[in-house]
């Protein structure tokens, strides 16, 4: 809600990446964390879409990952079990991919 007032939307799906970096130093850091979270968020869920049209299952895979990645990191609302799965797939994918 914050990050939405500050770009000036009524909610986040309305703001862009260039709209966040432009508020970005009138807004909290955990704010502007959140909010880039949920903005990249959106545009994955937009190639996901498309990807999943076209059966490229390895890219959403890849898009799967970032998501939790950003969820981490940015949002900080993962558990402990659920970035032990997330590691332990990525693994097995990149010890898949040199085989």
């Amino acid at each position: 809600m914050e990050a939405a007032q500050v770009i000036g939307v009524s909610l986040l799906v309305e703001a862009t990446s260039a709209t966040l970096e432009a508020a970005k130093g009138k807004l909290s850091p955990a704010a502007y964390r959140r909010a880039k979270h949920v903005i990249e968020e959106i545009a994955r869920v937009d190639v996901t879409v498309k990807l999943l049209r076209t059966s490229d299952l390895g890219a959403v895979g890849k898009l799967l990952t970032a998501s939790h990645r950003s969820s981490q990191t940015l949002f900080e609302n993962s558990t402990a079990e659920l970035d032990f799965l997330v590691d332990e797939l990525e693994g097995r994918r990149m010890s898949m991919a040199r085989a």
